[in-house]
Protein backbone atom coordinates (compact mmCIF):
# COMPACT_ATOMS: atom_id res chain seq x y z
CA UNK A 1 0.00 0.00 0.00
CA UNK A 2 1.71 3.14 -1.24
CA UNK A 3 1.44 6.80 -0.15
CA UNK A 4 -0.36 9.50 -2.50
CA UNK A 5 2.65 10.04 -4.52
CA UNK A 6 4.28 6.31 -4.36
CA UNK A 7 3.97 4.41 -7.97
CA UNK A 8 0.48 2.71 -6.71
CA UNK A 9 -1.38 6.05 -8.02
CA UNK A 10 -2.92 5.25 -11.09
CA UNK A 11 -2.58 7.98 -13.96
CA UNK A 12 -4.82 6.37 -16.51
CA UNK A 13 -8.30 7.57 -15.27
CA UNK A 14 -11.62 5.95 -16.70
CA UNK A 15 -14.89 7.41 -16.60
CA UNK A 16 -15.70 7.76 -13.17
CA UNK A 17 -19.65 7.17 -11.70
CA UNK A 18 -19.76 10.45 -9.97
CA UNK A 19 -19.61 12.13 -13.95
CA UNK A 20 -22.79 10.15 -14.93
CA UNK A 21 -26.65 10.28 -14.13
CA UNK A 22 -27.26 7.37 -11.77
CA UNK A 23 -30.19 5.56 -11.92
CA UNK A 24 -30.99 4.01 -8.38
CA UNK A 25 -34.15 1.26 -8.14
CA UNK A 26 -33.80 2.07 -4.57
CA UNK A 27 -34.12 5.15 -4.54
CA UNK A 28 -37.01 4.97 -7.07
CA UNK A 29 -38.76 2.29 -4.64
CA UNK A 30 -38.10 4.07 -1.72
CA UNK A 31 -39.82 7.81 -3.01
CA UNK A 32 -42.63 5.74 -4.55
CA UNK A 33 -41.87 6.21 -8.43
CA UNK A 34 -41.52 2.24 -8.85
CA UNK A 35 -43.84 0.15 -6.76
CA UNK A 36 -45.22 -3.67 -7.31
CA UNK A 37 -48.23 -3.77 -8.53
CA UNK A 38 -49.07 -0.45 -9.84
CA UNK A 39 -48.46 1.63 -12.75
CA UNK A 40 -46.48 5.35 -12.51
CA UNK A 41 -44.84 7.85 -14.24
CA UNK A 42 -43.15 11.23 -13.23
CA UNK A 43 -40.17 13.30 -13.55
CA UNK A 44 -36.83 12.24 -12.85
CA UNK A 45 -34.25 15.07 -12.33
CA UNK A 46 -30.90 15.32 -11.57
CA UNK A 47 -29.23 18.84 -10.21
CA UNK A 48 -25.68 19.96 -10.94
CA UNK A 49 -23.30 18.19 -8.74
CA UNK A 50 -19.50 18.44 -7.77
CA UNK A 51 -18.46 16.45 -10.64
CA UNK A 52 -21.03 17.44 -12.59
CA UNK A 53 -21.79 20.53 -14.20
CA UNK A 54 -24.88 19.62 -16.17
CA UNK A 55 -28.40 19.32 -14.52
CA UNK A 56 -30.59 16.40 -16.14
CA UNK A 57 -34.44 16.00 -16.21
CA UNK A 58 -36.29 12.92 -17.86
CA UNK A 59 -39.94 11.57 -18.05
CA UNK A 60 -40.62 7.92 -16.89
CA UNK A 61 -43.06 5.47 -16.47
CA UNK A 62 -43.13 2.13 -14.42
CA UNK A 63 -46.02 -0.44 -15.29
CA UNK A 64 -44.91 -3.57 -12.36
CA UNK A 65 -48.66 -5.13 -12.87
CA UNK A 66 -47.47 -7.86 -15.03
CA UNK A 67 -43.77 -7.92 -17.16
CA UNK A 68 -42.59 -5.34 -15.21
CA UNK A 69 -40.72 -2.68 -17.04
CA UNK A 70 -39.66 0.89 -17.10
CA UNK A 71 -39.36 3.30 -19.44
CA UNK A 72 -37.23 6.20 -19.79
CA UNK A 73 -38.04 9.55 -22.27
CA UNK A 74 -35.39 12.58 -22.36
CA UNK A 75 -33.81 14.21 -24.89
CA UNK A 76 -30.17 14.70 -26.57
CA UNK A 77 -28.35 17.99 -27.68
CA UNK A 78 -25.37 17.44 -29.35
CA UNK A 79 -23.08 20.08 -28.31
CA UNK A 80 -21.29 20.25 -31.82
CA UNK A 81 -24.75 20.56 -33.30
CA UNK A 82 -26.69 23.18 -30.91
CA UNK A 83 -28.78 24.40 -34.05
CA UNK A 84 -30.29 21.07 -34.78
CA UNK A 85 -33.19 19.62 -33.28
CA UNK A 86 -33.11 17.63 -30.13
CA UNK A 87 -33.07 13.89 -30.41
CA UNK A 88 -35.74 11.99 -28.64
CA UNK A 89 -34.43 9.06 -26.61
CA UNK A 90 -36.77 6.20 -25.60
CA UNK A 91 -34.90 3.26 -23.25
CA UNK A 92 -37.04 0.64 -22.31
CA UNK A 93 -35.23 -1.57 -19.06
CA UNK A 94 -36.82 -4.55 -17.91
CA UNK A 95 -37.11 -5.34 -14.30
CA UNK A 96 -36.99 -8.65 -12.14
CA UNK A 97 -37.07 -10.11 -8.83
CA UNK A 98 -35.40 -12.53 -6.71
CA UNK A 99 -36.42 -14.17 -3.69
CA UNK A 100 -35.17 -13.30 -0.25
CA UNK A 101 -34.52 -15.97 2.19
CA UNK A 102 -36.30 -14.37 4.93
CA UNK A 103 -39.37 -13.63 2.64
CA UNK A 104 -40.18 -11.09 -0.07
CA UNK A 105 -38.11 -10.18 -3.01
CA UNK A 106 -35.52 -7.60 -4.10
CA UNK A 107 -35.91 -6.22 -7.40
CA UNK A 108 -33.27 -5.60 -10.07
CA UNK A 109 -32.98 -3.48 -13.06
CA UNK A 110 -31.52 -5.13 -16.36
CA UNK A 111 -29.22 -3.95 -17.87
CA UNK A 112 -30.60 -2.95 -21.53
CA UNK A 113 -27.12 -2.33 -23.84
CA UNK A 114 -25.67 -4.67 -25.95
CA UNK A 115 -21.76 -4.88 -26.53
CA UNK A 116 -20.34 -6.03 -29.54
CA UNK A 117 -23.91 -7.45 -30.62
CA UNK A 118 -24.72 -9.52 -27.30
CA UNK A 119 -27.07 -8.16 -25.13
CA UNK A 120 -25.61 -7.66 -21.48
CA UNK A 121 -29.03 -8.07 -19.41
CA UNK A 122 -26.87 -8.24 -16.16
CA UNK A 123 -28.72 -7.91 -12.59
CA UNK A 124 -28.19 -4.07 -11.29
CA UNK A 125 -29.13 -1.93 -8.60
CA UNK A 126 -27.93 0.93 -10.24
CA UNK A 127 -27.40 2.00 -14.55
CA UNK A 128 -25.57 4.81 -15.46
CA UNK A 129 -25.48 7.22 -18.57
CA UNK A 130 -21.84 8.93 -18.89
CA UNK A 131 -22.40 12.48 -20.39
CA UNK A 132 -21.01 12.09 -23.59
CA UNK A 133 -22.59 11.90 -27.47
CA UNK A 134 -24.29 8.54 -28.42
CA UNK A 135 -23.87 7.11 -24.19
CA UNK A 136 -27.13 5.02 -23.20
CA UNK A 137 -28.03 3.72 -19.25
CA UNK A 138 -26.17 0.60 -18.93
CA UNK A 139 -24.39 -1.23 -15.97
CA UNK A 140 -21.21 -0.20 -14.47
CA UNK A 141 -19.26 -3.46 -15.94
CA UNK A 142 -20.30 -2.40 -19.68
CA UNK A 143 -19.33 1.35 -19.12
CA UNK A 144 -16.01 0.53 -17.75
CA UNK A 145 -16.60 2.97 -15.10
CA UNK A 146 -14.83 3.63 -11.69
CA UNK A 147 -15.43 6.07 -8.81
CA UNK A 148 -13.78 9.04 -8.43
CA UNK A 149 -12.31 8.65 -4.92
CA UNK A 150 -9.92 6.20 -6.40
CA UNK A 151 -8.95 8.59 -8.79
CA UNK A 152 -8.58 11.44 -6.48
CA UNK A 153 -5.69 12.49 -3.48
CA UNK A 154 -8.83 12.75 -1.06
CA UNK A 155 -11.53 10.82 0.07
CA UNK A 156 -15.26 11.83 -1.46
CA UNK A 157 -18.17 11.03 0.52
CA UNK A 158 -20.95 12.83 -1.29
CA UNK A 159 -23.84 10.87 -2.64
CA UNK A 160 -26.29 12.46 -4.81
CA UNK A 161 -29.98 11.77 -4.59
CA UNK A 162 -32.40 12.76 -7.29
CA UNK A 163 -35.66 15.26 -6.87
CA UNK A 164 -38.44 12.90 -8.33
CA UNK A 165 -41.79 13.46 -8.64
CA UNK A 166 -43.80 10.18 -8.82
CA UNK A 167 -47.66 10.17 -10.09
CA UNK A 168 -49.61 6.72 -9.71
CA UNK A 169 -51.81 6.92 -13.19
CA UNK A 170 -54.51 4.45 -12.78
CA UNK A 171 -55.44 6.18 -9.37
CA UNK A 172 -55.70 9.52 -11.31
CA UNK A 173 -57.79 8.05 -13.94
CA UNK A 174 -60.09 6.32 -11.05
CA UNK A 175 -60.46 9.61 -9.26
CA UNK A 176 -61.71 11.11 -12.38
CA UNK A 177 -64.08 8.35 -13.46
CA UNK A 178 -65.11 7.92 -9.92
CA UNK A 179 -65.81 11.92 -10.03
CA UNK A 180 -67.50 11.57 -13.42
CA UNK A 181 -70.26 8.94 -11.90
CA UNK A 182 -70.77 10.82 -8.99
CA UNK A 183 -71.98 13.62 -11.30
CA UNK A 184 -74.19 11.52 -13.35
CA UNK A 185 -75.56 9.85 -10.27
CA UNK A 186 -76.44 13.03 -8.63
CA UNK A 187 -78.05 14.33 -11.97
CA UNK A 188 -80.43 11.46 -12.23
CA UNK A 189 -81.48 11.98 -8.60
CA UNK A 190 -82.18 15.53 -9.44
CA UNK A 191 -83.90 14.42 -12.72
CA UNK A 192 -86.17 11.97 -10.35
CA UNK A 193 -87.10 14.42 -7.72
CA UNK A 194 -87.78 17.00 -10.05
CA UNK A 195 -90.13 14.39 -11.86
CA UNK A 196 -91.54 13.41 -8.62
CA UNK A 197 -92.30 16.97 -7.36
CA UNK A 198 -93.93 17.94 -10.74
CA UNK A 199 -96.41 15.05 -9.98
Amino acid sequence: MGSISSGNFRTDRKATIDACLCLDLRQLVWLGAVQPGARRRGIIHWPPGASREYAGTMAYLSDLRETPWLRLTYGVQHLEQAEQPIDQVEVYIALVTTPLHYGGGRWWLRCPLVIDGQACAQRAQTLYLPLEEGARFGCKHCHRLTYGSRQSRWPTWRKEWPAITAQDVDRTEARVLGAVRRRAEGKRETAKREKADQG
